[in-house]
């Protein structure tokens, strides 16, 4: 039975997220403003990143040597 709900959630999550937009088309609210993203903000957004994953990456590494040696 656990899993059987476990399933079923998984299963209404994507129809949840779908909903929002159709309910507030419904309900005739105003959309929202939201700033859009030109292809340098994406691209700073992309290099922060992978800086990020890199310094992970690199602390990760010298953690592995600290222990090893």
């Amino acid at each position: 039975m656990r899993t059987f709900l476990i399933r079923l959630s998984l299963a209404a999550l994507p129809m949840v997220m779908v909903a929002g937009p159709v309910l507030a088309q419904a309900i005739n609210r105003r959309p929202r403003v939201v700033p859009e993203i030109d292809a340098s903000t994406g691209l700073l957004a992309v290099a922060a990143l992978f800086a990020a994953l890199a310094f992970a990456w690199e602390v990760k590494r010298r953690r592995t040597r600290a222990v090893r040696a």
